[in-house]
């Protein structure tokens, strides 16, 4: 900054949210500083169509029969990293089971929007956990194996 100039500042926008927190908050910085007199630029370095890598590749993925998939529930749906990895494989004759995290809201839309966005694929199940339930994680997860393997023992 020289001579009373503002200066050139540069958000980084990282949220594919637009009416999320990180959004709103880089607007208010943008706000803040181009009242003080500087000149901003936000990158938006997120999209909500934008799709990373799988860092992990499962080999001989057509030996398994059950796939479990755990993920968090972001602004109501799994995170798009499930979707990469729904998308890299074959799924025919897998059941496929999703355990999902939360902080209070309910794991059911993001699996019905699982089951609906990939109807080819067989979901079998959602085991959803709350943070204030996660205490009792073993005991419920347990619980939900012993009622699926005994199912598909029937």
């Amino acid at each position: 900054m020289t001579g009373g100039e503002g200066m050139k500042i540069v958000i980084l926008q990282g949220s594919p949210n637009r009416r999320g927190s990180t959004y709103l908050l880089a607007d208010s910085f943008r706000q803040g500083a181009e009242s003080a007199g500087h000149t901003v630029e936000i990158v938006d370095a997120a999209r909500a169509d934008a799709r990373p890598a799988i860092a992990d590749e499962v080999e001989n993925f057509e030996e398994y029969d059950r796939v479990f998939i755990g993920h968090p529930i972001w602004w109501g749906d799994a995170p798009r990293i499930v979707q990469t990895f729904l998308e890299s494989y074959p799924f025919a004759d897998k059941r496929v089971y999703t355990f999902s995290t939360s902080g209070s809201s309910s794991g059911n839309g993001a699996y019905n929007g699982l089951r609906e966005g990939y109807p080819e694929i067989n979901f079998a199940g959602n085991l959803h956990f709350t943070s204030s339930r996660l205490s009792s994680a073993q005991t419920r997860v347990a619980d939900w194996l012993s009622e699926i393997l005994s199912a598909e023992a029937a």
